[in-house]
């Protein structure tokens, strides 16, 4: 957890021990990706794929590049059909 933000660890770690995920955790682009990031390092799929559906439901023109290379790196195929569906729409 060392290469992790604090805030993002404190996240991170209070989804493991409650199954919750506090609204702050997921209300920017950038706490999202990082929790997606962790959950994918650390093999937690719940987490993954709520990160996941709430940056697919989040794309904007200006984020859609890197979410599209974040879930290709992550081998992330719903993300993926995500971003390329908004793309091509």
């Amino acid at each position: 957890l060392k290469d992790l933000e604090p805030s993002i660890v404190e996240f991170f770690l209070r989804f493991l021990y409650t199954g919750y995920v506090s609204p702050d955790a997921i209300n920017t682009y950038a706490c999202i990706a990082s929790l997606l990031q962790a959950a994918h390092l650390y093999e937690v799929p719940k987490l993954e794929t709520l990160c996941a559906q709430k940056l697919a439901s989040n794309l904007t023109v200006e984020t859609v590049a890197d979410v599209l290379l974040e879930a290709d790196s992550m081998n992330c195929s719903e993300l993926r059909r995500s971003c390329l569906d908004f793309v091509s729409n």
